[in-house]
């Protein structure tokens, strides 16, 4: 980075870059399916929009596309929603983490941990907020503890086949 005055641009590209690919990948619907390669749909679905007080940084919004809004909102806010959700779940309980962590793709996450390495090998921090929820790293080695808790060995998924047997419910008269 450039000190609290600027940003390097080639920083600031990749690591718009980074971001935007992780929440491109998180807002694939599953439906849609993400293969382990290939083309992500609708990739630019972020806009700069300012910058951001304080320190430097962007503003960034999502991108008018005509997709149709739900109760949940657009698949983008979601993906933002759930990015939030990961950042700062890596700071709380494996459970948590792992809740958060369940929806998402692996190629995503592999996304979101290549962001994060970025910004650990540039001694960036970064803050996000999204609708009333914020977070925000202080210190790079938060970012570091962070990519840690999301390393592949860290995180794997397991089947596990659980058996029992449903009893009807008993009827008294």
């Amino acid at each position: 980075m450039g000190g609290s005055h600027g940003i390097y641009y080639d920083f600031a590209t990749k690591a718009l870059g980074a971001f935007a690919d992780a929440v491109a990948k998180l807002a694939v619907p599953e439906d849609e399916g993400m293969g382990e390669r290939g083309r992500i749909p609708n990739k630019n679905r972020l806009v700069i929009t300012g910058t951001a007080l304080g320190s430097f940084g962007f503003e960034l919004e999502e991108a008018p596309t005509g997709e149709l809004y739900s109760e949940e909102g657009t698949l983008t806010e979601q993906a933002l929603e759930q990015i939030t959700d990961i950042l700062s779940n890596t700071r709380a309980s494996n459970d948590d983490l792992a809740r958060s962590l369940s929806d998402a793709h692996p190629r995503a996450l592999t996304s979101v941990r290549e962001f994060l390495d970025l910004l650990a090998k540039n001694d960036a921090i970064m803050g996000l907020t999204v609708k009333d929820r914020s977070f925000r790293f202080t210190q790079v080695a938060e970012v570091q503890q962070s990519l840690d808790r999301l390393k592949i060995d860290n995180v794997h998924e397991a089947e596990q086949i659980i058996r029992g047997r449903f009893h009807p419910p008993s009827t008294s008269t």
